[in-house]
């Protein structure tokens, strides 16, 4: 999707008129926060980024097709899933807290989703049915004290975020208790404590009470681990996996939870130096990173009998250096990789880059696992 596309997507999302208990999950909201380190790189193709997130929104805005007069089903608490007695304090950005457990069959859990480490931002699933005004689902839970009731005027309400600035909502009718949690219903939405402080919400269209009921109750937690469709057998010294500059996107490949990619930097700043991915093309979230850089020099190379291609930046010191590598079926995986260089400000290469030989030579130490996730890693590093 080129920029006239997503402004123009994001100007229909502006137009349509929303269910007044739609809470603003953040997704599309994190516009101003990703770090400096990689803005650099990826201001120039923002907008494949952005088309991801509007794209994960669409799927998951509430369409208010049921009657909120609906009365709840008289089914008891369902204890289905293990959540925890306390909901933990932050989230860890290198894996998922939850995943789905029951998915009514004709939704495909394969959308994008996020997860961020930071305190009021929690995790969002979004699951849908491939097809225009099919059933969606979009699930999303905060650490502990991410969100809050309050009482406001005869209303009883729940905010979230600082102040509720990622959404404040009247927790309407008592809904069944859920894995027993007390629960309520949002309009057609269903919001539950999952554990001590710390509260979930389930965003569904054209799905019965019954349906949202059971997805919530059947939520795996701290049960999977994100899968890499590659491993690598050489990293500096002092360097380590890190969470992504500005929170983790990952879907789903054959059920398993996958990053959009995996980033490794040094452990003293934190910051990452080298990203790659590695998934089949299909599961991509956006346009590979390589087709929309800018300020570059391409060329294209053979890389096991195919064609990709190795970028490198345009811009000479002190701006910031990198190199590039991708392919969009190297073994049946949209593969890539994304190498600084040199840091911003600096005239010498970045601490631990000049041993790892470019991208090509990161490569050469890559083992692409294939595009079945049944045999993936959910450790890169050999």
């Amino acid at each position: 999707m080129d920029e006239t596309g997503l402004r123009e997507v994001l100007a229909r999302v502006a137009e349509d008129q929303l269910p007044p208990s739609r809470v603003d999950i953040g997704l599309a909201s994190r516009r101003g926060r990703r770090r400096a380190h990689w803005r650099r790189i990826y201001l120039p193709y923002g907008a494949p980024v952005a088309a991801a997130a509007a794209v994960a929104l669409i799927a998951g805005l509430p369409q208010a097709v049921t009657s909120n007069n609906q009365q709840p089903p008289t089914v008891p608490s369902v204890q289905n899933g293990n959540p925890p007695k306390v909901a933990p304090p932050a989230f860890d950005a290198l894996e998922p807290f939850a995943v789905w457990g029951w998915l009514p069959r004709a939704i495909d859990p394969d959308a994008m989703s996020y997860q961020d480490a930071e305190f009021s931002d929690g995790e969002t699933l979004s699951a849908y049915v491939p097809r225009a005004n099919g059933e969606s689902l979009q699930f999303q839970i905060w650490p502990a004290h991410g969100c809050k009731v309050v009482n406001a005027r005869r209303a009883r309400l729940l905010e979230c975020g600082t102040n509720g600035s990622i959404g404040s909502f009247e927790l309407t009718t008592k809904a069944p208790p859920v894995d027993g949690g007390k629960a309520y219903w949002v309009g057609n939405n269903l919001a539950w404590q999952y554990g001590k402080s710390g509260w979930a919400q389930i965003i569904p269209a054209n799905l019965s009470r019954a349906e949202v009921l059971k997805v919530a109750a059947t939520l795996r937690y701290q049960s999977a681990r994100f899968r890499y469709g590659f491993a690598i057998d050489r990293v500096p010294a002092g360097w380590r996996q890190l969470g992504q500059p500005d929170g983790t996107f990952f879907t789903f490949t054959d059920g398993k939870p996958t990053p959009d990619s995996w980033y490794f930097g040094q452990r003293s700043n934190g910051e990452p130096t080298l990203q790659i991915w590695a998934m089949p093309p299909a599961d991509r979230t956006y346009n590979t990173e390589c087709a929309v850089l800018t300020h570059v020099h391409k060329q294209s190379i053979k890389l096991d009998g195919t064609r990709a291609t190795l970028l490198s930046s345009a811009t000479a010191a002190p701006s910031q250096a990198f190199e590039a590598l991708c392919d969009r079926d190297l073994r049946g995986l949209d593969f890539g990789i994304i190498l600084i260089t040199r840091d911003a400000g600096a005239t010498t290469p970045a601490p631990g880059v000049s041993h790892l030989g470019g991208v090509l030579g990161v490569f050469h130490h890559l083992r692409l696992l294939g595009p079945d996730a049944q045999n993936w890693t959910t450790n890169p590093l050999r």
